[in-house]
């Protein structure tokens, strides 16, 4: 009987236990991500096989909430600027100068000098995975859910992609790209809105599962005891039970 061993999806992130590449294929059929990169491997071919690409408010929209559990860890000091807990706003623009100003010089290559592993120019999305390396270290704090969602920025990355060279090609008579201003404009709207409304641990920064508000002040929530022990000695001075509140 073959071994089965855990291994993980690179286009979804999803960590599956497989014993044959023949399991790791079926997953493929039924993996968004590698049906958004490459299209359905079920279609035929009268059929389009990849979807037309979204709209770039659309493509910006889906990247914003792909880098969203980046805007937390900034928020309870989990990002590079370990211990300094930014506000909201100074969170969100934060995540936008570390994930897609930088990604975008790297997306907006055209040279066609990068390589995919079949030795032919990389596509938007290979370009996107390229683009995306940087973030490990700012991925790290979310342990089991970093590589889903690195997976997840890659994939909207290359939307991203997409839609602007689709915008690009209804020009006329000009190849030119939407504005890389244009493009953080839309992601940095998009991530503020979201992270309005964004729930996370006070502790960890975590926005994934279950949270449970903190039983005093029912004002922040944390991803279980062991966060809201470790956080109680800083939340005690601002924690204030209802009575207090009101």
């Amino acid at each position: 009987m073959a071994e089965r061993r855990k291994v993980t999806c690179p286009m979804c992130g999803v960590a599956m236990v497989a014993s044959s590449q023949e399991e790791c294929m079926a997953h493929m059929e039924v993996c968004g991500a590698f049906k958004e990169r490459h299209g359905d491997p079920k279609a035929s071919p009268e059929a389009p096989a990849v979807a037309p690409p979204l709209s770039l408010e659309e493509a910006c929209e889906r990247y914003a909430s792909a880098v969203l559990p980046l805007v937390p860890l900034q928020r309870t000091g989990r990002g590079p600027r370990s211990g300094e807990r930014l506000g909201a706003d100074a969170a969100v623009q934060s995540v936008v100068q570390m994930t897609i100003v930088p990604q975008l010089r790297c997306v907006s290559d055209t040279s066609g000098s990068v390589k995919d592993d079949n030795g032919d120019a990389a596509d938007g999305f290979a370009l996107a995975d390229l683009a995306t390396l940087s973030l490990a270290g700012e991925l790290a704090p979310l342990g089991r859910d970093a590589t889903a969602v690195r997976a997840e920025i890659v994939t909207a990355l290359g939307q991203v992609k997409r839609a602007s060279d689709a915008a690009a090609a209804e020009q006329a008579e000009a190849a030119q790209p939407p504005g890389h201003e244009r493009i953080c404009g839309l992601v940095g709207a998009s991530l503020g809105r979201l992270a309005a409304g964004c729930q996370f641990c006070d502790h960890c920064g975590r926005s994934r599962g279950r949270l449970l508000a903190c039983t005093r002040c029912q004002r922040v929530k944390y991803c279980g005891q062991a966060c809201q022990r470790a956080r109680w000695p800083a939340h005690r001075a601002d924690c204030a039970g209802p009575a207090a509140a009101a």
